[in-house]
C-alpha cells in the first residue's frame, strides 16, 4: 500500500511542476520589456508573442472578403487549449513520475517548447492539406 501511495505522489509532483511551469509563459512578455536591448530581434519577438504561440487557437485566422476571421470562437479556443494542455499534463506526469525533482523543471520547459513546435508543425499543415488556409494573427 505504501508503494502505491508513493507512486501517486510522484504523479502529483510531476503534474504540479508542469502546471506551475506552464503559466510562466505569460510572464515572458514582461521579461522581454526589461531585457529587450540586449537580445536579438528574433528572441525579442518570441518572448513578446509567447502567450499567443503557446495558446494559439484564438490567434488562427482565415481569409475572408472583408479581411480575416478567427477560425475558432473564444469559447472553443479556450476549450481546445484546456484539452491540449490537460492531456499534455497527464502524459507528462505519467512519463516523469520517476524523474528527480531537479530534472523536472527543465524537462517541463522542454516539453512545453516541444508541444508548441508540434502544434505548429502538425496542426497547421493538417488544416492546409484539408483546404483551409490558416494564418497566424499578428505575426
Amino acid at each position: 500500500m505504501d508503494a502505491q501511495r508513493t507512486i501517486k505522489l510522484h504523479y502529483i509532483r510531476a503534474a504540479i511542476v508542469f502546471i506551475v511551469c506552464l503559466p510562466v509563459v505569460f510572464v515572458l512578455p514582461v521579461i522581454d520589456s526589461y531585457i529587450h536591448p540586449v537580445l536579438p530581434t528574433w528572441w525579442v519577438n518570441f518572448l513578446f508573442f509567447a502567450p499567443q504561440l503557446f495558446f494559439p487557437y484564438r490567434a488562427f485566422v482565415v481569409a475572408s472578403p472583408h479581411g480575416s476571421d478567427y477560425m475558432f470562437s473564444q469559447t472553443v479556443a479556450v476549450l481546445l487549449a484546456i484539452v491540449e494542455w490537460g492531456l499534455v499534463t497527464l502524459l507528462f506526469s505519467w512519463f516523469a513520475k520517476r524523474v528527480r525533482v531537479r530534472y523536472l523543471i527543465p524537462l517541463a520547459v522542454f516539453t512545453v517548447l516541444l508541444v508548441c513546435v508540434a502544434t505548429f508543425s502538425v496542426f497547421i499543415p493538417l488544416l492546409t492539406s484539408l483546404g483551409v488556409d490558416v494564418e497566424f494573427d499578428s505575426l
